[in-house]
């Protein structure tokens, strides 16, 4: 037999890195990251507002929904959800087929990693929280 010699070559990066001077013959993903999510509610809708950090990696996000918070999702949008014009780290989507006072689930499937976020929570207001309330102020002589 003879002297084979082989040279190992390691390279750690953690999520999100990238390394130059390596050529590995594949790139690594890069996950996208959510900085923050919020959500308004209606009576009739809901609104999901989400902030990502590495936005100019991210193309756009599918959104997925379901009434349980582990298995029955359905996407509701045939299109990527793309950035607000105005601030290209922030993307909106308003969900106008809910019913009043329900929970929804919501995950988010990033293009073109395929990261998948969620569960989101999110509940539509009940028609007790649409009361009208009046107030008469007290007036003394």
């Amino acid at each position: 037999m003879g002297n084979s010699t082989s040279r190992v070559h390691v390279v750690t990066l953690t999520c999100g890195q990238v390394s130059t001077g390596n050529d590995t013959g594949y790139t690594l993903p890069t996950a996208v990251q959510v900085n923050s999510v919020d959500s308004r509610a209606g009576l009739d809708y809901l609104e999901l507002v989400w902030h990502v950090q590495n936005w100019q990696d991210v193309q756009g996000f599918y959104v997925y929904r379901s009434i349980l918070p582990d298995r029955l999702y359905q996407l509701v949008t045939p299109y990527p959800i793309t950035a607000d014009a105005n601030d290209p780290s922030t993307f909106r989507y308003r969900d106008e087929n809910v019913k009043p006072g329900r929970t929804y689930y919501y995950q988010l499937l990033s293009i073109p990693d395929g990261t998948m976020i969620g569960p989101i929570v999110a509940r539509t207001k009940g028609r007790a929280d649409m009361r009208y309330h009046i107030y008469v102020s007290m007036l003394q002589r």
